[in-house]
């Protein structure tokens, strides 16, 4: 991305232009840099969109073969977006958990590496005290189910119950 200018419209473009060329990966095996090198990376919520939107657009119209890479991509949209819509988050667990087992090409990261990385960047200054914590709860429950503490769930069931019950 040093090449490309950092403006959002320029990444959402390439990003664009890849997401639609993902065929090509088997005679250009450096194609997928832009979404390999930044899943792990949080940028400004205008350029993480910039570089991820794409990837879910194309993969609505026609079938791409990472779904690992549309995991990532809805994940970093779940963060970006400051929704709280929890079905990004589960739907991406889903994509990069069934991608792993599949041994399917994408990014070389597990869920556990992603979610370990999302939750470690997190809060994000810019959103609101609630938001932060609603979505730093949904993160957190979705990890290994192994690994959670009583109080990672509790704080998880606090806030999701209390949004709901005030919205």
């Amino acid at each position: 991305m040093s090449i490309v200018s950092l403006l959002p419209a320029c990444v959402a473009q390439l990003s664009a232009l890849v997401a639609r060329n993902f065929d090509l990966t088997k005679i250009i095996p450096n194609l997928l840099n832009i979404f390999k090198t930044n899943a792990l990376v949080f940028h400004a919520p205008a350029l993480d969109s910039a570089i991820w939107e794409s990837l879910i657009e194309t993969w609505k119209t026609q079938v791409t073969k990472s779904k690992r890479l549309v995991g990532v991509a809805k994940l970093h949209c779940y963060i970006d977006y400051a929704s709280g819509d929890e079905s990004l988050l589960w739907e991406a667990k889903t994509y990069i958990d069934n991608a792993q087992k599949q041994a399917v090409i994408g990014i070389p990261f597990s869920w556990k590496d992603i979610h370990k990385k999302h939750v470690s960047g997190w809060p994000k200054p810019t959103y609101q005290r609630k938001k932060r914590s609603q979505i730093l709860s949904q993160l957190k429950i979705a990890a290994d189910e192994r690994f959670l503490s009583m109080s990672e769930i509790e704080s998880y069931i606090d806030t999701t119950v209390s949004l709901r019950f005030m919205s």
